[in-house]
Formats: C-alpha cells, structure tokens, sequence
C-alpha cells in the first residue's frame, strides 16, 4: 500500500511563517534587556575584583593611595596605570579590567582633557587597556602637594563617615544605559561596595 505524503500547502507555510515572526518580535527585546542586564551583572562583579585588589594594595602600602596615569594613551606622567598597579594582586586576570558594555560614546573633542587621545578606538579597553576610571586620582591632584603621599582615611568623605559616597573607580561613561539613568553606571566605593550613584 502506498503512502501518501502530505505537505504544507503555501498558506500554511505563510501562517507558520508568521507566527515565527511574531514570536520573535515579541522575545528579542526581551533576550536585548536581559543581555544588557547580564554585562551590567558582569561589570559590577569585575568592580567587586578589583576593590579586593585595591584592599590588597592598600594593605601593602599601609593606606598610602597610588600615583597613576590616568590615561595611557595619553603619558600625561611617568606613572603607571591603575591597572598595572592592581596587576600583581591579580596575575593572568586581564578580562577583570573590561567591562562587556564598554563602548568610547561620548564625543571627546570639546573635553581638554580627552580631546588629545589617540582615535579610531572603538573601547576604553582597547584605548587604555582598562573600561575603568580611576576617581580618586582626580581627587587627589587637588590636595596632593609636591607628591605627598595621600592616604585614603585622609579625604574628607572619608573622614566623615561617607566611605559609601567616596567613588574609587567607576566605568568610564554610561555603559549600561542612557546618562544618569538607574543602572547605566556602576562605581566601586571605599566601604568596597559596587553600587549606583543615582539617589545617592
């Protein structure tokens, strides 16, 4: 006895089509939101690394804060960066230094202090070997006098009981989304927690 195939007609094939469609429609905003979710997740967990490499340094240094090059790209000093300085606490990691969202948005030529870094890269990584920046070197150049040494408990957050206030580093612009937005920026603290600036 015969068999007899039967096939989807061209309306069926349409119909299925369709549908496919539609259910995609439907899941690739979600699939988008929970990727961006995740490299947020991600980000904030390379800060949490780097805050016990931080700590560890710290130690080792007894608080005295380091001298860095802020941007390598740009050999402002003879400093290292802040990620050479960390190195040694974290040997063979170099990934906890970049951040899956990291991507040079913002239009650097108005801004003096970028408008002289090299172009044509597409991440800060790539750029300066880091998605991080280093705020309290920032902090610092305007209470450090001739080089002395500066440690952590001597800034004024600090001292007022305001560790969680205190931004150590952060990324370097809005990486998980829009500018000032909740959950667009994470920043690791000096009470060592990764947080979000927003309402604080």
């Amino acid at each position: 006895m015969k068999r007899r195939f039967v096939a989807f007609t061209l309306v069926e094939l349409l119909v299925v089509i369709g549908i496919i469609s539609i259910l995609i429609s439907i899941l690739m905003p979600a699939l988008s939101a929970l990727r961006v979710r995740g490299n947020r997740i991600a980000c904030a967990g390379n800060l949490n690394d780097i805050g016990k490499q931080f700590q560890m340094y710290l130690n080792d240094s007894h608080g005295i804060l380091p001298y860095v090059d802020l941007m390598p790209s740009v050999p402002l000093n003879t400093f290292p960066s802040i990620r050479e300085v960390l190195q040694p606490y974290a040997p063979n990691i170099s990934e906890v230094y970049h951040c899956p969202s990291d991507v040079i948005g913002n239009d650097t030529s108005s801004d003096s202090t970028t408008a002289i870094a090299p172009s044509g890269f597409l991440t800060y990584f790539d750029r300066e070997k880091c998605s991080y920046y280093y705020e309290l070197d920032r902090q610092l150049d305007t209470l450090r006098m001739n080089h002395d040494p500066m440690h952590l408990n001597a800034l004024s957050l600090y001292k007022d009981g305001k560790q969680n206030l205190l931004r150590i580093m952060h990324d370097w612009e809005a990486f998980h989304g829009p500018p000032g937005s909740v959950g667009s920026q994470n920043h690791l603290f000096a009470d060592w927690h990764v947080g979000d600036l927003v309402g604080q």
